[in-house]
């Protein structure tokens, strides 16, 4: 229940995330919701576009906060937890969070480092502090349950106690009710130290099995076929498909999800060949046709197969919108990348 923020642009030797932005400075907070209701203080803006996106623990965007869904004034908000029944005082707007766990990203627009210490100033105004409803003071915060990287079946040691906390979507109920017959949501916590041979032989193959389809459904990703490709659009909300959900968050956890934003990628030239460092490519857009976006646009390259962004003598790292664009005699728009 407290922000963390990114104080710099994102730069080639950054490795913390997957194809960042930098234009954007990043904020982020880890949330327990499990007793009460916490207070999310927004500064006002001004003109600058910002987004808060909500992310349950089953990687779910549950609600997206800024410029577009709030406009740019100062908002005091109550996010709470699934289980949370009350009343807040006044008329306070509350956010519904489907998991007692939950995590805010936030992304501030930053036109480049002469207002480090403007946005690092609105960063700073981002604050959460507990709930304090009917006169009760906030009740003591539990510590999370360790994660444990010790045996190869602790994955499923994470799991049991992940779901100890936060009740899966309705319609995965019929999941969680055959756990027990694995050794989970059971009175006492997994142990993979005490569970039989033939068991832990079988959940060591379903782990690997797991890592080697949520792999190939991340390469899915890499359509490399000419032209863009709009994997995107289905981000955020994944229903039932948990496949493409875990592919997802290990490729980028924190994707927007396409109402707010929408991230068309190409791997190839329009030869089919893949796009490559040793080679130098130019992306026209016709006179009139440069991305219509409400906010802004930019074109950015990055390296396979993390999505780093790529080094360069020039430290640029974006083209777009913000950008002093040169336009040709007709009106065309040629980017040299």
């Amino acid at each position: 229940n407290k922000f963390f923020h990114s104080r710099k642009l994102a730069e080639g030797s950054d490795e913390w995330l997957a194809a960042p932005n930098s234009e954007i400075l990043y904020s982020n907070a880890w949330l327990d919701l499990s007793s009460q209701p916490v207070v999310l203080q927004i500064p006002d803006m001004g003109t600058r576009y910002y987004v808060l996106q909500f992310v349950d623990f089953f990687a779910n965007s549950f609600a997206h906060v800024g410029t577009h869904t709030l406009e740019n004034g100062a908002h005091s908000l109550a996010i709470a937890g699934a289980n949370w029944r009350g009343s807040l005082p006044g008329n306070m707007v509350v956010i519904k969070s489907p998991t007692s766990y939950a995590w805010i990203f936030g992304r501030i627009k930053i036109e480049g480092d002469h207002e480090l210490d403007l946005v690092h100033s609105l960063q700073d105004q981002l604050t959460l502090k507990h709930l304090f409803v009917d006169g009760q003071g906030a009740l003591p915060d539990k510590p999370w349950p360790p994660f444990r990287t010790t045996d190869t079946l602790d994955f499923f040691t994470n799991l049991d106690q992940v779901l100890r906390h936060n009740s899966p979507p309705e319609h995965d109920e019929h999941l969680i009710t055959q756990l027990p017959r694995l050794g989970m949501a059971c009175d006492q916590a997994f142990d993979p130290g005490v569970i039989d041979g033939s068991l832990r032989s079988i959940l060591e193959q379903a782990i690997t099995l797991g890592h080697a389809r949520i792999s190939e459904r991340e390469s899915q990703f890499e359509e490399f076929c000419p032209g863009w490709i709009w994997e995107g659009l289905s981000a955020g909300s994944y229903g039932r498909d948990h496949l493409t959900r875990a592919a997802s968050a290990k490729a980028g956890l924190g994707i927007l999800s396409p109402g707010e934003a929408i991230y068309p990628f190409a791997y190839v030239d329009d030869q089919g060949g893949p796009l490559e460092g040793g080679h130098s490519y130019r992306l026209s857009f016709a006179p009139g046709a440069l991305p219509q976006a409400k906010y802004f646009w930019s074109i950015t390259i990055y390296e396979l197969p993390y999505y780093r962004l790529v080094k360069n003598p020039l430290n640029r790292y974006t083209l777009g919108s913000a950008s002093r664009l040169q336009t040709d005699p007709d009106g065309t728009v040629v980017l040299s990348l």
